[in-house]
């Protein structure tokens, strides 16, 4: 990704006209549909934060078991009883509902703030979580819905404003979107938006954001930067990321030995998880080999915490930038060694 044609001077006037965090919030907002937005300093602090801030022991949070550590970290955090369901399965989702209504009903339980938390793009898988569906399921059943888009931010929607633009949702029908800023923003930290109501009780109730360091300036004048890139080239950018993720989901699907996780409908996904369909072939070792050979991929481990445990995934995530070579480069190297230890 080119970095925006910003001057030295147009740069130093623009810092000293309005402060950087607020600017930045006020991006966001405008970027996101939304009347406002805050920023955290760190992006792994985002979620448990804002989760915290609107549930409590009383609450329920439907949880969809494949969301990353962050948000099940939130989830605990904030002490309210956590309803996991099925990764991705509306059915499972559809039951859980109805048993929580069922015994909401037979219990007379007090009135208690209910949500739906799901990720936009799984981290841990991937794929794309079917936000139309879930949203007719939380409107049926009378839930909140947070939607973490940190890995669907810059890769999906017609503006790229993530899963809930692509499936056509307008930003006031989803209460709470979180996101990271060091993925498409090219920065350290996190944000999250909605209406003005929601963004004010956390300035009080946001741990994360009451009691850390703002965003130091420089951080936040390289989002405004990159928010400017997104605007002003998202139609290109759009299309040459959605060819590279296509492509090399192609090149990955026929390597023996892995498995290429998700389905014809995450296409589209920049995120993407291989997992080792034979006992010879270990997931770190693949990866530190292709490190030797010059390509930098990731292993995606688990923690024993996790609400599903799942054997270690090889991730791969491909942007914009990357060209024809060097997709080819990832698909050879992997092949090569997973042909090295399979012999």
């Amino acid at each position: 990704m080119e970095a925006p044609n910003i001057s030295k001077a147009t740069l130093s006037s623009r810092i000293c006209a309005e402060p950087p965090l607020r600017n930045l919030e006020a991006r966001l907002a405008k970027y996101m549909g939304t009347e406002e937005a805050i920023i955290y300093s760190y992006d792994l602090a985002t979620v448990p934060s804002v989760i915290p801030a609107f549930a409590n022991a009383k609450d329920v949070l439907v949880c969809d078991e494949g969301v990353s550590w962050a948000i099940q970290n939130g989830c605990i955090l904030s002490r309210a009883r956590i309803r996991p369901f099925k990764h991705n399965d509306m059915n499972d989702l559809r039951k859980v509902l109805q048993q929580e209504a069922a015994d909401h009903k037979r219990q007379r339980k007090p009135l208690n703030r209910r949500f739906v938390v799901i990720e936009g793009v799984y981290a841990g898988s991937g794929d794309i979580a079917p936000m139309d569906e879930i949203f007719k399921l939380k409107e049926e059943f009378c839930y909140r819905l947070v939607v973490d888009e940190s890995n669907a931010l810059g890769v999906l929607g017609k503006r790229g404003r993530g899963a809930c633009e692509h499936f056509g949702l307008e930003p006031e029908q989803v209460e709470i979107v979180t996101a990271t800023m060091g993925n498409a923003l090219s920065s350290v930290g996190g944000f999250c938006c909605g209406n003005h109501e929601m963004v004010d009780h956390q300035r009080l109730s946001g741990l994360g954001y009451c009691f850390s360091a703002s965003l130091p300036p420089y951080l936040a004048t390289a989002a405004i930067g990159a928010l400017d890139v997104l605007e002003s080239r998202w139609d290109p950018l759009r299309e040459q990321l959605q060819h590279n993720a296509k492509t090399i989901r192609s090149m990955l699907a026929d390597i023996q030995g892995l498995r290429l996780l998700g389905s014809d409908a995450d296409a589209l996904s920049a995120v993407i998880h291989l997992q080792p369909s034979n006992g010879a072939l270990d997931a770190q070792q693949i990866v530190s080999d292709l490190l030797e050979s010059g390509v930098c991929i990731s292993c995606q481990e688990r923690s024993c915490l996790e609400i599903r445990q799942r054997p270690p995934t090889i991730r791969v995530v491909v942007t914009a930038a990357h060209e024809p070579q060097d997709l080819q480069q990832v698909a050879d190297a992997l092949r090569r060694a997973a042909q090295h230890l399979q012999s």
